[in-house]
């Protein structure tokens, strides 16, 4: 992971002390998460290195493979979804790396609401 992060100019991201120690040393940028809580380590991350997240996000990069994502329309995706999916779902995203498809479900809300929760944690 080291090598990954100093190759690709990231930052490593951890509760792994050792590794975080490790990381450093290797002069690569690292930072240790105190916190358990997933929202009181997005505020870090937000504290540390100044990285908004949007209050509505689109998607627009694969979280597998960070590649673009762009807009499809069902009839191109049918085949490689649920019927279930298609029919719940209005609008779709492939990956243009890994072909891998998105939509707005379940995950999503999910995330919109950590966002609601560290926005309201922001304005306590």
């Amino acid at each position: 992971m080291i090598g990954i992060a100093r190759d690709e100019g990231r930052i490593l991201i951890s509760r792994d002390r050792e590794l975080i120690s490790r990381t450093k040393a290797e002069n690569v940028p690292a930072l240790y998460v105190t916190s358990l809580d997933f929202t009181e380590q997005l505020r870090q991350m937000e504290g540390e290195f100044g990285v908004v997240f949007q209050d509505s996000p689109e998607l627009s990069r694969c979280p597998v493979c960070n590649a673009e994502l762009r807009l499809t329309c069902k009839k191109d995706i049918k085949a490689k979804v649920l019927e279930s999916v298609i029919e719940q779902y209005d609008r779709f995203w492939v990956c243009s790396g890994c072909e891998k498809i998105y939509w707005h479900g379940g995950h999503w809300k999910n995330v919109c609401e950590t966002l609601e929760r560290l926005r309201g944690a922001k304005n306590d």
